[in-house]
């Protein structure tokens, strides 16, 4: 999931560059905000990520049986 969004992004940022040259205020202002939420959905799916791994900290947090 995370390279799709990441490849929304790029594409966004490339499509962001070329509404600058022509000059279109409506399409550069949608898709800052196309890169916004895409940007927010990887921090999203970053802390989901993060958080379904163990959080061991050190070895001192691990349990013998």
């Amino acid at each position: 999931m995370t390279k799709i969004v990441n490849k929304i992004l790029d594409n966004a940022k490339v499509a962001y560059k070329e509404s600058i040259i022509i000059d279109n205020g409506v399409i550069e202002d949608k898709l800052l905000s196309i890169i916004g939420d895409a940007k927010v959905l990887l921090i999203e799916l970053e802390k989901d990520t993060n958080e379904s791994e163990p959080k061991i900290k050190d070895e001192s947090q691990i349990e013998l049986d």
